[in-house]
């Protein structure tokens, strides 16, 4: 089988996977260079590399289960009323309704719960939190985040953000 044929049947499999998992059948699944996020009725992911190799088939798949799990879990008009104004503030307040509904997820599933172990353990790599050497360089929406993971799943914090909480 070609890299393309591989690519193609994978973000196929993909997209099918985030409608099951977001329980939405006739959700349109694109995949492009930017964050996975919801535009409308469209779910953006993240594409594939053109090799594809075993860590970035569980990262992809952990991202695309967080977000079916905010289209599943999430309701954006209760999330909008209560959402303080504040800057900080904001970002925890999303970043820790992002984190609830991945623990609802992962309480279900667990596969869904392996791939966004392995989305978390690369998100903690790429912003440098295995390298924190003060717990103050950590930004607070991710301090917050982690140790809310951390008492809701009640499964230890990836070993890539240990030093970050420590």
């Amino acid at each position: 089988m070609s890299a393309k044929t591989t690519g193609e049947t994978f973000r196929r499999a993909l997209s099918a996977a985030t409608r099951a998992l977001a329980d939405r059948p006739g959700l349109k699944v694109s995949f492009g260079p930017e964050r996975p996020h919801v535009s409308g009725d469209e779910a953006h992911l993240k594409a594939p590399p053109p090799r594809l190799a075993p860590d970035d088939v569980a990262v992809l798949r952990g991202q695309a289960d967080g977000l079916a799990m905010r289209l599943r879990f999430h309701n954006t008009d209760l999330h909008r009323s209560h959402a303080p104004s504040g800057m900080i503030a904001r970002a925890v307040y999303d970043r820790l309704e992002q984190t609830r509904v991945e623990v609802l997820g992962a309480r279900m599933m667990a596969g869904v719960r392996d791939n966004l172990a392995q989305a978390l353990d690369r998100h903690c790599r790429e912003i440098g939190l295995d390298r924190v050497s003060e717990p103050g360089d950590v930004p607070l929406a991710e301090a917050l985040s982690l140790r809310a993971r951390e008492r809701m799943a009640g499964e230890p914090v990836p070993s890539t953000a240990r030093r970050a909480l420590d």
